[in-house]
């Protein structure tokens, strides 16, 4: 019996939602005549605004696709995200924050670490490092990548916050609910792969050039001195300098004490790139 054509069947049918078309107006997709698709052009992970420093690794996920389409748009949890297991830890400052970005590029292991921008009902701190575990390799090797990224920050920082395992995405948690209460309606395999003959996004494997990561550390510096990181000061040479900050003057009240007065010289250094000192974090 040849279906109908209905309003109803095409409102199930329609995935151009007010928020899918926003982001098209806006440039971010795009909709190809070559092949039908919505693509995005811009590679993950090479957006100016990034807060991520990545550590490249080949896997099955396509965490743009699910958790910033899939997701907001039309609230489904994809079938990957059931097996994604990534191991979590939030360094305390700045300063251990590029520890862990040293640390991540040693291992080589696929993760990122960076600015904790979410803005949830928790407070969890301003700085978090990921380690994900292949979507083929099950709990029991994401067990494995835990140990083995438990011993390596516990020697490079000693034994402060916790290194965790977790499931999925805690913007999804957030959404959804507890991952453990998750179910995989047989009815959203079908939707999904109605959406994957659509959706076209890369994923993020990409190596960051290094004038992207050395934006990204400023970023941070500038992020850490916002929100009164105590380490902020090790990775400035003069407050004065980069952020305008300069010692409040105070003057003596006994007679005749005067002001000192001096100059403050302007020096002209020119921008003369040097990449020396910073390869252990590239």
């Amino acid at each position: 019996m040849q279906e109908k054509l209905t309003y109803e069947r095409l409102s199930d049918l329609d995935i151009l939602t007010p928020q899918v078309l926003n982001v098209i107006r806006a440039g971010v997709f795009q909709i190809r005549q070559i092949d039908g698709k919505i693509k995005q052009d811009l590679p993950p992970g090479m957006e100016a605004d990034m807060p991520w420093i990545f550590v490249p690794g080949e896997d099955e996920r396509n965490c743009r696709l699910w958790s910033q389409v899939y997701l907001p748009y039309y609230h489904i949890v994809p079938r990957g995200c059931f097996n994604c297991w990534k191991v979590v830890f939030r360094p305390r400052t700045l300063k251990e924050l590029f520890t862990v970005r040293k640390l991540q590029k040693k291992l080589g292991l696929h993760g990122k670490c960076g600015m904790e921008l979410r803005r949830g009902s928790t407070f969890k701190g301003l700085w978090v490092a990921f380690w994900y575990a292949p979507l083929s390799g099950g709990l029991e090797w994401a067990k494995e990548l835990h140990k083995q990224v438990e011993r390596a920050v516990q020697h490079e920082l000693g034994m402060q916050n916790r290194v965790i395992l977790k499931r999925a995405c805690t913007e999804m948690e957030d959404m959804i609910g507890p991952s453990e209460k998750w179910f995989f309606p047989e009815v959203q395999h079908t939707v999904e792969d109605y959406l994957n003959s659509i959706w076209e996004v890369e994923k993020e494997s990409l190596e960051q050039p290094d004038f992207l990561k050395i934006h990204i550390f400023r970023r941070w510096i500038e992020y850490a001195w916002e929100n009164r990181d105590p380490s902020v000061e090790e990775f400035v040479e003069s407050l004065a300098t980069a952020f305008g900050v300069v010692p409040t003057s105070r003057f003596e009240t006994g007679s005749g004490t005067k002001p000192e007065q001096s100059t403050v010289p302007c020096e002209d250094k020119g921008l003369r790139p040097s990449l020396q000192g910073l390869s252990d974090y590239l």
